[in-house]
């Protein structure tokens, strides 16, 4: 992971990182995550995908419907800055900045 960073910033290229995994970034578009045991998230895969199949029942690794995120992701940008966007602390800490990098290029296009 530190290597990961390092690298990325030698190189001058942002990180986007989500803790546990990509599914969180996935659930924040549905909910702010504080019913759930989060400390689960990270011991128990199954857990996380059981919270996230409650809203997302058709959800899928290998097929993504965007189309049920699209009109989401505002209320995911909100829910992600509720946790961890630093890249050097998502190594420990639950979050996502991918809400971050949307936030960037949703600005520049309207520029």
């Amino acid at each position: 992971y530190d290597k990961f960073i390092s690298v990325c910033r030698a190189n001058k290229v942002s990180a986007y990182i989500s803790n546990p995994c990509f599914e969180f970034w996935i659930l924040l578009h549905f909910c702010d995550c504080s019913e759930f045991e989060l400390h689960r998230f990270k011991e128990d895969m199954t857990y996380l995908n059981e919270c996230l199949h409650q809203y997302h029942p058709r959800y899928s690794k290998r097929m993504i419907h965007f189309e049920v995120l699209r009109d989401l992701l505002p209320q995911a940008i909100e829910n992600a800055k509720k946790y961890c966007t630093n890249p050097d602390e998502l190594k420990t800490e639950f979050g996502s900045n991918i809400g971050c990098l949307l936030e960037d290029l949703i600005r520049e296009n309207i520029r």
